[in-house]
């Protein structure tokens, strides 16, 4: 068997190589001429039987460097004059002869390295600095290029790496394979306007340490675990009798600071009496610490180039103005500046569906939020589950001026199952059974209540009108938290891939229509 198993490599390794022969062959007919001419025929190898991506060729240091892709994979072509310079800096096997050489390199750390030393617009980038920010959440690491074809004609910067630990965990990636997997894309689209990366949902100095080694350059704090929401439950003389265990010295600034005094926040004003001021402090004092700490290991291992955002979007209860102006204003007083502030917006903000809500009510409430935030740094408001939200993005747009990072998570996997229930009913039926015999596993991740008789049977709904139930609210905020299920099931993650990689374009051009919908929407420009 060993014998055997040899052979069919050495007969891989010798196809690869004639083929690799072939490419060199038809590529130096043009090899001399320039960038744009080569991007015109590079790609057109059908006797190949690969496929260069146009908008990937480069041209430099004499050296030809492409995304390419068979039957089988993708990979990075390196073709060059020359057997040294610029060509080893990639590992793999160097082919070819008369004065043309070529590697085939697997997508793997070092080709990842190679490409961010030699084309830096392959690296994240701290994006504080910009304005209109839209984050992605990729859970399936093959929808960047949709998400990069959305934002042409926009002024708009993507964070197109964007996960949590937990999404990292459900998905068996890292933040080293996430990057690494979004540069590749960028690479492919010859998407050069910069991204930002950012580890979502981070909690201790450990998840920060982690996200920083793999290269991340935006981290979300999430302060619910450190905050105590049930002081809003507590009594008066309760909240006076904790007041009184915290330290003196910020007690004494807690009295000064707040006690029966005014915040102007624009046109509007904020009143701090006594009980509102202690709850406060007991509240966010623990918190506020432990962003403090964080912002400071971010200074000394990153300087600048890091965006840092604070969120308390996943608190009990929404975020009153007078809770984010004293969040905001203990963190700069400690010298802590963000780039964002997530709060817990009144109203609901389900997953894959609109806002929820009273919406006059939570434009009273954004307004507020929108202000302290212009007020107290010109930070941006973050919103996170924020797609399909079309209700709140005309007040998101107004009263921002479009100075926000909107945060998406579940469009490109809800996406790939609304095409798969289009095109392979079958397949999106197996999906849908196997998500149904995992609830409990989802109700205990995410600890949301499930309504599943809302919900008709899959058994009466036929094959035409799947696109149709896959509208059900219900069952959408299902689907948008499933795909940990779905991609752990061996039995189906290699058709779930398979099928997207034959449905590509037409992927691709789905996530580019929500998008731009979203962006309109918003009237971006």
């Amino acid at each position: 068997m060993l014998y055997s198993y040899s052979i069919k490599i050495t007969i891989i390794k010798e196809y690869k190589r004639v083929k690799m022969k072939k490419i060199l062959k038809q590529v130096s007919s043009v090899f001399n001429t320039s960038e744009e001419n080569i991007k015109e025929n590079i790609h057109c190898n059908n006797d190949s039987s690969v496929a260069f991506y146009a908008k990937s060729v480069r041209k430099t240091e004499g050296a030809i460097i492409s995304m390419a892709k068979d039957h089988k994979e993708h990979f990075i072509m390196v073709m060059s004059p020359h057997k040294d310079g610029i060509i080893t800096k990639f590992s793999g096997e160097t082919i070819g002869d008369s004065g043309l050489f070529a590697k085939r390199c697997n997508l793997d750390n070092r080709t990842a390295g190679a490409l961010k030393e030699i084309f830096p617009w392959t690296n994240p980038v701290a994006l504080h600095k910009n304005k209109t920010i839209i984050g992605y959440g990729d859970r399936l690491g093959v929808a960047t290029p949709g998400h990069i074809a959305s934002i042409n004609n926009y002024d708009i910067k993507p964070v197109l790496a964007q996960q949590s630990m937990k999404e990292l965990k459900q998905t068996g990636r890292t933040y080293n394979d996430l990057l690494n997997t979004t540069l590749f894309k960028v690479f492919q689209c010859g998407y050069e306007g910069g991204f930002g990366a950012d580890a979502n949902d981070l909690r201790s100095i450990n998840d920060v340490n982690t996200a920083l080694a793999a290269g991340m350059t935006m981290i979300t704090l999430n302060l619910a675990p450190s905050m105590n929401s049930n002081v809003i439950l507590w009594t008066e003389d309760r909240i006076n009798e904790e007041f009184e265990k915290l330290p003196n010295s910020f007690k004494t600034h807690i009295e000064e600071e707040y006690f029966d005094k005014i915040f102007h926040i624009g046109s509007n004003t904020i009143t701090f009496g006594s009980l509102t001021s202690k709850r406060s402090a007991i509240m966010y004092h623990e918190g506020i610490m432990h962003a403090k700490n964080i912002y400071d290991h971010l200074k000394e291992n990153c300087g600048d180039n890091f965006d840092f955002e604070i969120s308390v979007d996943e608190t009990r209860y929404p975020t009153w103005p007078e809770c984010h102006l004293f969040i905001i204003n203990e963190l700069k007083s400690l010298g802590v500046e963000i780039s964002a502030f997530a709060p817990h917006f009144i109203g609901s903000f389900k997953r894959g569906i609109d806002y929820i809500g009273n919406i006059d009510e939570f434009s009273e409430h954004f307004a507020m939020h929108a202000e302290i935030a212009k007020v107290y740094g010109n930070y941006k408001i973050s919103i996170h589950n924020g797609n399909k939200k079309y209700k709140t993005y005309p007040i998101i747009n107004k009263l921002t001026d479009n100075n926000f990072h909107l945060k998406t998570s579940c469009d490109s996997w809800l996406n790939a199952i609304q095409l798969i229930a289009k095109n392979d009913p079958t397949l999106y039926r197996v999906i849908h059974t196997e998500i149904f015999n995992n609830l409990d596993k989802l109700e205990k991740l995410y600890k949301l209540p499930l309504h599943l008789d809302k919900i008709p049977s899959l058994d009466s709904i036929y094959d035409d009108e799947l696109s149709e139930l896959l509208m059900h609210e219900e069952l959408k905020q299902i689907l948008s938290i499933s795909y940990g299920i779905v991609l752990n099931t061996q039995t189906i993650n290699p058709l779930l891939f398979s099928f997207l990689k034959e449905y590509d374009e037409e992927y691709h051009t789905s996530i580019h229509k929500t998008y731009t919908s979203y962006y309109d929407a918003l009237k971006l420009k």
